[in-house]
């Protein structure tokens, strides 16, 4: 189907002191195209310019180029071009079908046209930018693909033909509920599905009914599938598993081991300018403003406190500041030696274990304002624990050997942004054709996942689902899963109060308007999870 695109009525309605007919316009194109796509109903968008050069009438339908439409709607609009009402006339005096949506329009380049209106009481009216006017509006029409079990409409598909195969993607937009679908494709195919991420290829059974192949599939939520149908009769679809147990893992009682160094970040400050009084503590960014404020050549100092609650001794702990050069920066009074990097080469590192003492701590940094201030929070990274206070009191403790996994934040990781391992040793009964160890919730960038030390894959998408059959066996297994955490909690937004809004600039790390001293963090880690046995 072929969907005019108003760009000519557009301008015809523009004018540099007001753009709202234009916006109103392209209002309603865009609440049409959402119902059609609702509608799983397969359409392009034409444009006047190329249909005037590549168009034709064939038939009952509508050729442009290579592409056959089965119809073309009109949207809301007020003029079209003289060349599209000549192609128009032909296809509905050929017994092809013309929809006007709504307002249709009542002028060609710009001018008052009888003919127009004489075709628009002779074609099909949709009333209203509704899914019931328009499927009524479009009854007849072809549809190549139809989509069962999605009422609302949070399918999309996206159907081409490759030689005389056909690739049919669907993806489900719906970032809550899964969606159980019964798809029909016009014709009688053999459908494969492939899986993106790993390259399985698996035949699926379909059934042929009605001119149709039907076949039943389960999109998880932002989930999608890939199929490839080949012309031919369809295998019949596989019997429901007879049976199901499944060996709930646990949060608790995992075994840990960091794979990165856990950070403790400090974004709160004493400050001073030209010598005044200490003021604070205060945010980073507002010890920022204040000191900039003052232009350049101003002096100033920032003080970061925190507290060590274990022996420093004999860890390997390090300070990292962005661009240390600019400042003088003294830990406990003693100087430090910037000699590494981390995460970016401007974060640069200095070994502090020997500088820092059990209890009480001080990072000072001295500096002079320049054209083009910048003031960051700092880290302090090593082998150690975290526990993270409001108002930048966070403090540095001991490390767990058994944590709760549906949330490491709460186990010492609050800021941490690398990859964690956990081991867990399970009893898992025998007699199973097919095993998949399953996350009912993840909250990391991916989980690897091994069983007895092998690597069975990877968890990226709903259903958060690995196969393990081939490594899971009956009797005592050693499951380990590597979660690969983010720099969400290590960078922020750390204090935007509720939690993340829907976009994030620069100014969402310092609205004052929604701003919490608590650290407002995203869970890292699982739960949920099991190993699902099928007999």
């Amino acid at each position: 189907m072929l969907v005019l695109h108003p760009i000519g009525s557009a301008w015809a309605l523009y004018s540099p002191l007001s753009e709202r007919r234009v916006t109103e316009l392209d209002e309603k194109l865009h609440e049409l195209l959402r119902v059609l796509l609702a509608m799983h109903v397969d359409f392009e968008l034409g444009d006047e310019t190329l249909m005037a050069k590549h168009a034709g009438v064939e038939g009952a339908k509508l050729r442009v180029g290579r592409a056959l439409y089965d119809a073309v709607v009109v949207p809301p609009s007020v003029t079209i071009a003289s060349s599209t009402l000549k192609l128009l006339k032909e296809l509905a005096d050929a017994g092809g079908i013309v929809v006007f949506v709504e307002k249709p329009p009542h002028a060609v380049e710009g001018r008052p046209s009888p003919e127009l209106d004489e075709l628009v009481k002779r074609a099909r009216r949709a009333p209203s930018v509704s899914r019931e006017a328009l499927e009524e509006a479009l009854r007849g029409v072809p549809r190549p693909v139809v989509i069962e079990g999605d009422p609302n409409g949070g399918v999309l598909y996206h159907l081409r033909r490759e030689g005389g195969s056909l690739i049919l993607f669907l993806a489900n937009t719906d970032r809550v509920s899964p969606r159980k679908l019964k798809v029909g494709i016009e014709g009688a195919w053999k459908p494969e599905l492939w899986d993106a991420v790993t390259g399985e290829v698996r035949e699926l059974g379909a059934a042929a009914e009605g001119g149709r192949t039907w076949l039943s599939l389960e999109l998880p939520p932002i989930g999608s599938s890939l199929l490839i149908l080949h012309p031919g009769t369809p295998a019949p679809e596989a019997p429901a598993q007879l049976e199901v147990k499944e060996v709930e893992l646990g949060e608790a009682g995992w075994r840990v081991r960091r794979l990165d160094p856990n950070a403790l970040v400090l974004d709160y400050c004493c400050y001073r300018v030209d010598g005044e009084p200490w003021r604070g503590p205060v945010p980073v960014c507002r010890a920022h403003r204040e000191i900039a404020s003052r232009g350049v050549g101003a002096r100033f100092a920032l003080r970061f406190e925190f507290e060590c609650a274990v022996d420093p001794r004999g860890r390997s702990i390090k300070l990292v500041v962005e661009s240390p050069h600019l400042y003088e920066v003294k830990v406990n009074g003693r100087p430090v030696e910037w000699t590494g990097s981390w995460l970016d080469p401007s974060f640069r590192t200095a070994e502090i274990s020997e500088l820092l003492v059990q209890g009480g701590n001080v990072v000072e940094l001295r500096g002079i304002v320049g054209v083009e201030p910048e003031l960051e929070p700092i880290y302090v990274v090593g082998d150690f624990g975290v526990e993270a206070r409001p108002r930048g009191g966070s403090r540095i403790v001991g490390e767990k050997e058994l944590v709760d996994a549906s949330d490491l934040c709460r186990e010492g990781l609050p800021f941490y942004a690398g990859s964690v391992k956990l081991k867990k040793s399970v009893e898992v009964p025998g007699g199973f054709k097919r095993a998949a160890l399953r996350f009912g919730e993840l909250n990391a960038a991916l989980a690897e996942v091994c069983i007895n030390g092998a690597g069975a894959g990877f968890a990226l998408f709903p259903p958060y689902e690995v196969d393990v059959t081939a490594l899971l066996k009956p009797g005592s297994n050693e499951i380990e899963i590597v979660l690969v955490g983010t720099l969400r909690n290590l960078f922020g937004p750390l204090h935007y109060a509720g939690g993340d809004p829907a976009w994030i600039g620069p100014e969402t790390f310092s609205d004052a308007a929604h701003w919490t001293d608590e650290y407002v963090l995203r869970p890292f880690g699982f739960k949920g999870a099991k190993l699902v046995l099928y007999y």
